[in-house]
């Protein structure tokens, strides 16, 4: 072989260790990519899941705070149904016991007649035996009429005694109902505050309250404000307060109250405006 094919030859070698080693190292790259590619796809598909779960939790939680809810809305209902029916009948009781009181008042006045009467008749008794005979008939017969009207009253007093005691049972049934209410009212609280919406918005019309704002401070973006009027005035958790400047005419959003205290509340502000920034001294109410 002459010394020019020798050369190519060797060329030749060389340049196919090169193409092999190339070749080699893009395989060697490409399995590594691969790897990567799965593990990524493996990744996403378990945070992809892990995220299905905690959407369906969270739904699970929302639809027990509307369950709770809707019962809560229900039970206190029935329970103001209920006190106003036995307010009712305490009232009618009251009649039923002055009307008793009015008729017992009216037998002992016609006891102290049938007494005189009685005695008056003794003493017409000594005048003739005829006489006495018919006298003697005549207070037997009244004598009659006043253990008669003596147990009219008695009849009378155990009624009213009676309805004294179920007075009594009226009155402690009604405190009774006014626990559960207040109750009722707590557990509304906790779902309007698991369920972040107002009273208003689950058809509780709140009362007019007018105030001001006293501080605002932000809180990761988002305002938190402090409302001088509290629990004296009516105010209760989960109320909506609109915001707004008297001064410039400008309606700065609504705040929701999720704190409560006598005398002030702390609300946050879920709906602001995007030009005018709520501010201390802006007026707050439930009703514009």
């Amino acid at each position: 072989m002459s010394p020019i094919g020798r050369i190519f030859v060797v060329l030749n070698i060389v340049l196919a260790a090169v193409i092999f080693g190339i070749a080699a190292s893009f395989l060697a790259k490409n399995d590594n990519y691969r790897f990567r590619y799965e593990e990524a796809v493996r990744d996403k598909d378990k945070t992809t899941a892990d995220l299905e779960a905690e959407r369906d939790a969270i739904n699970e939680q929302r639809q027990a705070a509307e369950r709770l809810r809707d019962q809560t809305l229900t039970e206190k209902t029935q329970l103001e149904n209920q006190k106003a029916a036995l307010e009712d009948d305490i009232a009618a009781l009251n009649t039923e016991k002055d009307a008793l009181q009015a008729s017992v008042g009216t037998y002992n006045d016609k006891l102290d007649s049938l007494t005189s009467s009685v005695e008056t008749m003794n003493g017409t008794v000594e005048n003739t035996n005829e006489a006495r005979l018919a006298a003697v008939e005549k207070a037997n017969e009244e004598t009659r009429k006043a253990e008669q009207a003596i147990a009219a009253q008695a009849a009378a007093e155990d009624r009213a005694n009676a309805l004294e005691k179920q007075l009594a049972d009226a009155r402690a049934e009604s405190a009774s109902l006014a626990s559960q209410l207040q109750q009722t009212d707590a557990a509304l609280d906790i779902a309007v505050a698991q369920l972040g919406t107002s009273r208003q918005d689950i058809g509780m019309a709140a009362p007019p309250i007018s105030g001001a704002v006293t501080s605002v401070t932000d809180l990761n973006g988002t305002p938190i404000i402090q409302i001088n009027k509290g629990a004296l005035d009516q105010v209760k958790v989960g109320y909506k307060f609109e915001i707004y400047n008297t001064a410039t005419n400008e309606y700065k959003g609504q705040a929701i109250v999720e704190l409560l205290h006598p005398n002030t509340c702390t609300a946050v502000v879920t709906l602001k405006s995007d030009t005018t920034a709520v501010m201390q001294g802006d007026k707050a109410a439930t009703v514009l």
